[in-house]
């Protein structure tokens, strides 16, 4: 799931991304939050890349273009997970440490207050 949009129409989307999220997760499925820097960077090689960028890079590893960036960025994230499963192997350096990240899970929380 790529989170962090802005878009007109976004909070119907977060609000059915938060529905299934939770659904998911009852029925045992593991959920992976990707940040759109973080796909950017899969897909492209940058994280600040554009848009349009994305859809170019998708295109050309699907051999056929794209209507949509979300179109493309979903193609993205399909692409991440198949290589987080493991019946992919990552084109280049950057993915395998962004696929590496993902691995390894999000950083501990930092806590307020006394340390024990």
């Amino acid at each position: 799931h790529s989170h962090g949009s802005n878009s007109s129409g976004s909070q119907d989307r977060i609000e059915y991304g938060a529905l299934l999220r939770a659904d998911l997760i009852a029925a045992n499925y593991t959920v992976i939050e990707v940040a759109p820097t973080s796909l950017k960077l899969h897909a492209t090689g940058k994280g600040n890349a554009e848009k349009a960028g994305v859809v170019s890079a998708m295109s050309r590893l699907r051999a056929e273009p794209f209507r949509t960036d979300d179109e493309a960025a979903a193609y993205a994230l399909l692409r991440m997970a198949v290589q987080f499963a493991g019946w992919e192997t990552p084109r280049n350096k950057i993915q395998q440490d962004s696929i590496n990240k993902l691995i390894a899970g999000p950083p501990p929380r930092k806590t307020k207050g006394r340390q024990k």
